[in-house]
């Protein structure tokens, strides 16, 4: 079984929860600290959904977009789609 670390990814064999009651003080941390993140983000989050529909522009755009310069990002290749588009 495994359990949730800081980042909230599961880890095995690592490290045993001892009790239900820790594993559950665990996860109420674990879901304290993302949802003061999506409140931190919040803001940015609906202005990328507005602008999905205002512009057409995705809420999560490549790296590339983000930075045109970054050779290392226009390279990648994950083998599931050859996307050429002219910047």
């Amino acid at each position: 079984m495994g359990y949730f670390d800081d980042c909230g990814v599961i880890q095995h064999g690592r490290c045993a929860v001892t009790s239900q009651s820790t594993s559950k003080l665990h996860t109420i941390d674990i879901v304290k600290k993302y949802a003061a993140l999506h409140y931190q983000y919040s803001d940015h989050i609906i202005e990328l959904a507005q602008n999905v529909t205002k512009y057409g522009t995705p809420m999560n755009p490549p790296i590339w977009w983000i930075d045109p310069e970054n050779t290392e990002a226009q390279a990648v290749n994950d083998g599931k789609c050859n996307l050429h588009v002219s910047i």
